[in-house]
């Protein structure tokens, strides 16, 4: 986890945002280039799952830490 959830979050973000763009530009295609625009959009999915994976991890990471917590001082830290 080499980012903070806030900073996976907004690359999720980005890299959907691109995607829903770049579908607009799909659908509007009259130049011939989807093969390319797909291949954008691939590009942008893989990011977007990898950034998913990362606040996966935060979130399994943070429950790991509550655990601990909980086992350290019964529960109820002070």
């Amino acid at each position: 986890m080499s980012r903070s959830p806030v900073q996976s979050f907004a690359a999720l973000k980005d890299a959907l945002t691109q995607m829903v763009s770049l579908n607009d530009a799909m659908d509007d295609d009259t130049l011939g280039q989807e093969v390319g625009l797909i291949n954008k959009w691939d590009d942008q999915a893989n990011l977007a799952m990898a950034s998913f994976s990362e606040l996966v991890q935060h979130e399994d990471a943070l429950r790991d830490i509550e655990a601990l917590l909980a086992a350290t001082y019964d529960g109820v830290p002070s």
